[in-house]
């Protein structure tokens, strides 16, 4: 397995670099010149917007909560729909416009001087914060598999996956991570349904594997009792904003920018539905069938990869295992570039577009400093995973929302907008969970949504001050 690691990971690498490689300006390197083809757009979106741990998380999910977990899935196909139908054609269309190259830069662009140093300094803390809490939360994680797999400690597995993550992304920028997302969408996609067939097969069929998730107790499956209707549409509420939150994911929304032909967008959509259905009903199939075959002790996070090893025999379940670790640890090439534009793009306001002199040694930055905060706090959590998730979702996505839809939001509004997103969902995250986590994903999304849409205005001026800032003018002296 150690060998077949390696050599997954030096081939990404290498794919990486030879698809990357003709990069010469910043918007060839963070969207590869919004050049890239329906198909590969498609995976590579919902490669992001559904990484390796939520797809685990999702499989736990549906172990812990039996047929409840459906609702995931349901949910999803409403986000995305909603995503490929509504806002992919108009992000593509104002992107190229207003030629920005970041999520920042489309909520932000039209500000006007007076206010653009504070929001530009707002949205770089919000985005540096929240990808900081996952990656301290995701590294240590990746640190232990690696551990487990090559004789190295936690710690050099660390600076071992975010090297290879830090070199896909310098060496291929945009076009490399895009091509190896869209290799990462495959390959998950074909590990998730054959893992499902034979687990199924495994559970005796369909018949064992609903019998027992009939007999599930009521506070698991959340469908009977006397409070059944109210915590089901928590549950349902709450599972929704997993198919809302990606749209205020910087490396999920990059991915429309990026699109060669607004008239292809549909390959794209039928692509990501049917990705989507697929690999969500995989994994949920999966965790329902180990409710029969693994004990009830086994972590949930350890649900899918303990089901492989079991249906699959061990030289291949080997592989995939490999694989697999490889893909977590390239993916992170998407984070790194989203924080290396931040810096070059954001902060910097496009000073060296034709030219690379800031966007690769940014990524090298932004590599070293999340390794430097994962080695800080060393202890995996996927709690916190979520969390940095639902910061950038609740944050960004109402403010996007709202500007898709033409209208332009009041500096002072942007700002309440963003920050009433990011600390409402601290806040709610030290609160105990409500069933589908309700309150910490979707109130302070509802919130942020509130605040973007009574702060929105036409007005083609964004220097002139509001009527309540505007000075009274003195009569002149006698």
């Amino acid at each position: 397995m150690a060998v077949a690691l390696i050599v997954f990971g030096v081939l990404l690498i290498a794919l990486a670099w030879r698809t990357g490689r003709t990069a010469s300006n910043t918007e060839e390197f963070f969207l590869a010149g919004r050049n890239v083809q329906a198909g590969l757009v498609a995976l590579s979106q919902v490669s992001n917007a559904l990484p390796l741990w939520l797809l685990l998380g999702v499989t736990g999910a549906a172990f812990a909560w039996g047929f409840a977990a459906v609702w995931i899935l349901l949910t999803a196909l409403v986000g995305y729909v909603f995503g490929w139908y509504f806002v992919a054609p108009r992000v593509r269309a104002w992107s190229l416009a207003q030629d920005h190259l970041t999520l920042p830069q489309l909520l932000t662009g039209d500000t006007g001087k007076r206010m653009r140093t504070p929001i530009v300094v707002s949205t770089t803390l919000i985005l540096f914060m929240a990808l900081l809490v996952g990656m301290a939360a995701y590294l240590p994680l990746l640190g232990q598999l690696v551990a487990q797999v090559l004789p190295v400690s936690v710690r050099s597995g660390m600076l071992l996956g975010i090297a290879a993550a830090t070199l896909c992304a310098m060496l291929g920028g945009y076009k490399g991570a895009v091509v190896n997302d869209g290799v990462r969408a495959v390959v998950v996609l074909l590990v998730a349904v054959t893992v499902a067939i034979l687990a199924l097969i495994a559970a005796g069929g369909w018949s064992p594997v609903w019998a027992q998730l009939a007999n599930l107790p009521v506070d698991v499956g959340l469908w009977t009792g006397e409070q059944a209707a109210i915590l089901a549409l928590t549950f349902a509420l709450g599972t929704l904003m997993l198919g809302l939150v990606p749209f205020g994911q910087p490396q999920v929304v990059s991915q429309f920018m990026a699109s060669a032909d607004p008239q292809r967008l549909l390959i794209a959509r039928r692509t990501a539905l049917v990705w989507v259905l697929l690999v969500l009903g995989a994994m949920l199939v999966c965790g329902w069938a180990a409710r029969l075959l693994l004990p009830a002790t086994t972590g949930l996070e350890g649900i899918f990869t303990g089901l492989l090893q079991q249906v699959l025999p061990a030289g291949l379940a080997a592989v995939f295992m490999a694989a697999l670790l490889a893909f977590a640890a390239t993916a992170l090439d998407s984070l790194l570039l989203v924080m290396a534009a931040a810096v070059s793009v954001d902060v910097y306001a496009d000073r060296a577009r034709g030219s690379l002199d800031w966007p690769r040694p940014a990524v090298v930055l932004a590599g070293a400093l999340s390794v430097t905060v994962a080695l800080m706090v060393p202890e995996p959590s996927f709690e916190r995973l979520v969390l940095a998730w639902t910061l950038l979702g609740s944050s960004f996505g109402p403010l996007l929302l709202v500007r898709l839809t033409g209208k332009r939001i009041r500096p002072g509004s942007t700002l309440g907008s963003m920050w009433a997103g990011f600390i409402l969902t601290l806040l709610l995250h030290l609160l105990p969970n409500a069933p589908g986590d309700f309150l910490e994903r979707a109130l302070p999304f509802v919130a942020a949504l509130g605040i973007a849409l009574t702060g929105g205005e036409r007005r083609r001026d964004p220097d002139r001050p509001d009527r309540s800032q505007q000075a009274v003018a003195l009569p002149p002296k006698q």
